[in-house]
């Protein structure tokens, strides 16, 4: 639907969405369902959806590029769930460093983290191009782990 406000569907969104879907009655928009969740095991078009969830999810008026830390967390359940091993360890960290609000290149970034980093975070590049939010949980896992 490419909705811009979250739980909020103009009539041109829901129309256009069904219209590109091929969606015609009840009973096709029931169907559909299973062919989306296939859809979303694809990485490219998880990774166009995850992106997608970002904007989606922002508050009117709250930042351009800042998503409130409660929001993403909810949105990282919803989400991240089946693809980050340390979404529990992930929110634990956020929440002991206080963290107000998280950025659009921390947010793709996690997912690329997701995909990327062995669950013992053994290949993890601290040189690499990652965001200081995320550098900081994987030396607080390490820390926590007595791997450092």
């Amino acid at each position: 639907m490419k909705a811009a406000t979250m739980c909020v569907f103009t009539r041109e969104e829901w129309t256009r969405g069904l219209v590109d879907m091929g969606v015609d009655s009840i009973g096709a928009l029931r169907s559909s369902f299973d062919e989306l969740r296939q859809q979303l095991k694809d990485d490219d078009a998880f990774r166009d959806f995850y992106s997608f969830c970002f904007g989606f999810a922002k508050e009117p008026g709250y930042g351009v590029r800042t998503l409130p830390i409660e929001v993403a967390n909810q949105m990282w359940q919803l989400t991240l769930a089946d693809r980050l091993k340390h979404l529990k360890l992930w929110t634990t960290f956020l929440d002991e460093k206080e963290v107000k609000a998280v950025t659009k290149d921390v947010w793709d970034m996690l997912l690329t983290f997701a995909n990327d980093v062995h669950a013992d975070m053994s290949n993890y590049d601290e040189d690499g191009a990652w965001p200081v939010l995320i550098d900081d949980f994987v030396e607080w896992y390490r820390e926590k782990n007595g791997l450092s």
